[in-house]
């Protein structure tokens, strides 16, 4: 149909320059009016329907890049009985049950027009510091946990291999498990949706002080690089790692250089190096690198002479966070809770922008051309794939069709 109207559009353009330029050379003016005027009315229709396709088709994404006009149309958030209403034009509405400057932040984290990714750390730290609640986001919870949760003990209670497996195996195991689960749902969403349904905390405030204590980017990165604790981290120079690492130091979560014991930063060179510090320090050479390292381990500032065999500026190793050491806190349940926050950000990022996105679709309107909507479902959603037909210009579906859908919202002209 675009070559259609493109050959209709360059005919017409061709015929009014044709009917003009030979009106002229013959004088007959009369040709040069009736040929000319069905020349660009030609040109004009093929103009016009070419813009008319162009005006309402938008990238099916949800990178939506709004136009300063849709910037104007964005409402201010509403106060509800559910919560502030994030954006009251949207076709899936979003509450937040929080206070009015957290909601705004909110928005304002969430409705970048170039923003490519739903990934934003920034909101689930603010969804976990401030104890975010959607309405949404928890009825979305109650309705697909149960079906989850008994989806997973099917699977378990029929693996053979799940009956037999030790601890280690079973953290294996799980993981495919899990995925297997939430393919049973009858939605679909671009992400994993088992932190929502197995690590809701049950005290909500649990990470709050620790948040506010050390800073959401820097109790998010300790949580992440955990797994590592005791350990010695290379981290380069001008890296991220670097960055984040210097972070965690400056918090006193972290040791860097010298100030990792002795014992641990000797046991990075060989026993070559070991004993050319033995020699440097008076003591007899080693054969064994065991008892290289409990001799040098004794001697003030040997730390800091390792630096002449290798860079220990650039190594960095986490220590034990104090509230986790005391035993107040078990950091599999800090863990989980910023795995649920995670999780519910996204959610709430992810419908925010599709809804945009559809709403943007749906100003686009020309009735002219237009004779409804058909739903395009990505993804392997039951409840998408359900509402996979035409519907007339003025009853579209609700799409996003629930929270995290992947679905999109498509024109459908009369020629088609």
């Amino acid at each position: 149909m675009n070559i259609l109207l493109g050959v209709l559009y360059y005919i017409g353009s061709v015929l009014f320059w044709l009917a003009a330029f030979g009106g002229v050379l013959e004088g007959n003016w009369v040709m040069v009016g009736i040929s000319g005027s069905i020349g660009w009315f030609m040109w004009h229709m093929g103009r016009k329907r070419m813009a008319a396709r162009k005006g309402i088709e938008i990238e099916t994404s949800y990178t939506v890049r709004s136009t300063s006009d849709n910037k104007k149309k964005l409402k201010p958030i509403k106060n509800t009985s559910e919560g502030w209403l994030l954006d009251p034009g949207a076709t899936f509405p979003i509450h937040l049950d929080i206070d009015k400057d957290i909601a705004e932040q909110v928005r304002k984290l969430i409705d970048w027009d170039e923003q490519e990714e739903d990934e934003n750390e920034d909101l689930t730290i603010l969804v976990a510091k401030h104890n975010i609640k959607c309405p949404e986001v928890l009825d979305f919870s109650d309705t697909y946990k149960p079906v989850y949760l008994s989806e997973l003990e099917n699977i378990k209670s029929q693996s053979d291999e799940w009956q037999e497996a030790d601890e280690y195996d079973k953290d294996d195991l799980i993981a495919e498990f899990r995925e297997q689960a939430e393919k049973a749902l009858p939605i679909s969403v671009p992400f994993t949706l088992w932190p929502l349904f197995e690590c809701e905390p049950s005290d909500i405030e649990i990470d709050d002080a620790l948040i506010e204590k050390y800073g959401g980017d820097v109790y998010v990165y300790y949580l992440e690089q955990y797994k590592y604790l005791g350990k010695v981290r290379k981290a380069k120079a001008s890296t991220p790692m670097r960055r984040n690492y210097t972070k965690l130091k400056k918090a006193g979560l972290a040791l860097q250089g010298d100030g990792i014991p002795a014992d641990i930063l000797l046991n990075k060179l060989t026993l070559e190096k070991l004993n050319k510090l033995s020699e440097k320090n008076g003591l007899e050479t080693f054969s064994r690198k065991k008892d290289a390292i409990s001799a040098l381990s004794s001697i003030e500032g040997v730390g800091k002479q390792c630096g002449e065999y290798m860079s220990i500026r650039e190594l960095f190793m986490l220590t034990e966070m104090p509230e986790i050491k005391s035993g107040n806190i078990e950091v599999k349940l800090l863990s989980d809770a910023m795995d649920y926050a995670e999780v519910v950000a996204r959610l709430i990022e992810r419908t925010y922008r599709a809804s945009k996105a559809v709403a943007s679709r749906m100003s686009y309107i020309d009735a002219e051309y237009m004779s409804g909507w058909e739903v395009e479902c990505h993804g392997n959603c039951k409840k998408g794939k359900s509402l996979e037909k035409k519907y007339p210009l003025k009853k579209p579906p609700q799409i996003p069709a629930h929270m995290g859908c992947n679905c999109f919202l498509e024109s459908v002209y009369k020629d088609d």
